[in-house]
């Protein structure tokens, strides 16, 4: 009977699979954990390199962009002497630029305060607009305290404006400086019966920083009762010297 037979009878059998057996075993072992993983993979996509940097993820914010081309055109504008756009464009730029780009902001902010009044104010000198660069000059020494080097050369130009005024006042204080001397000295003339005589008579006539002698200094004078001669020099440009000769033959 077969349920008789004892397990002697399948030693051979299992001598003979023992080994096949076993291979196919430590297939499985290392398939399954395989397979899994390429199923996973598959259901996952798969991941693109995408390195990143702090200057790419600042730079790259559109606000930061926009601000700096904003100042960029207001450089522009600047260069070409359009001052009312790059004005508008350099507060445009400080906007955008807000905390997240501290250069380009600090960059519009020197060209709105500093650069720009400059360069209009010497524009205005050209055309002979000496008070709208007066004016431009008192706004930028107010919103560049702190800024000593700043300063120095806004203070400089105005310098320079006020003596290219007070040229101006000069000029045009000369062009009627002789005909009102001649006026003050025949007035006294009239009332004395001759010209002065004496520096202190003089004086008297004509008091030195005031109107006509403002803008000048009498620097020579020689007269007789009926004549004199004198030197005037301008405060302004002290080469500039006026002669005023009257005799006796000119009432």
């Amino acid at each position: 009977m077969w349920w008789r037979l004892s397990a002697s009878h399948f030693a051979p059998v299992c001598g003979a699979v023992r080994k096949p057996c076993a291979g196919v075993i430590l297939v499985l072992i290392f398939w399954v954990p395989l397979v899994a993983a390429a199923g996973e993979d598959a259901k996952s996509p798969p991941k693109k390199d995408q390195p990143y940097s702090i200057s790419e993820g600042t730079t790259s914010f559109p606000g930061v962009a926009v601000a700096r081309e904003a100042l960029r055109q207001a450089q522009d504008h600047e260069k070409n002497n359009a001052f009312q756009s790059a004005r508008i464009y350099y507060q445009q730029a400080i906007q955008l630029a807000g905390s997240r780009d501290q250069k380009t902001r600090v960059a519009a902010r020197r060209g709105l305060d500093y650069k720009l009044p400059l360069r209009e104010a010497r524009w205005r000198l050209g055309k002979g607009d000496i008070g709208g660069a007066f004016s431009l000059l008192e706004q930028a020494v107010q919103v560049n305290q702190g800024h000593p080097r700043r300063l120095e050369e806004i203070t400089a130009l105005i310098d320079r404006v006020k003596s290219l005024h007070f040229q101006r006042q000069s000029d045009k204080a000369g062009e009627l400086l002789l005909p009102r001397v001649k006026q003050r000295l025949a007035d006294y003339r009239k009332r004395t019966g001759h010209y002065p005589l004496t520096v202190k008579a003089l004086n008297a006539a004509l008091p030195a920083d005031q109107e006509p002698l403002k803008f000048h200094d009498i620097i020579g004078y020689k007269a007789t009762p009926q004549a004199y001669r004198m030197l005037i020099r301008s405060k302004a440009d002290p080469e500039r010297i006026l002669s005023l000769n009257v005799t006796g033959l000119i009432q």
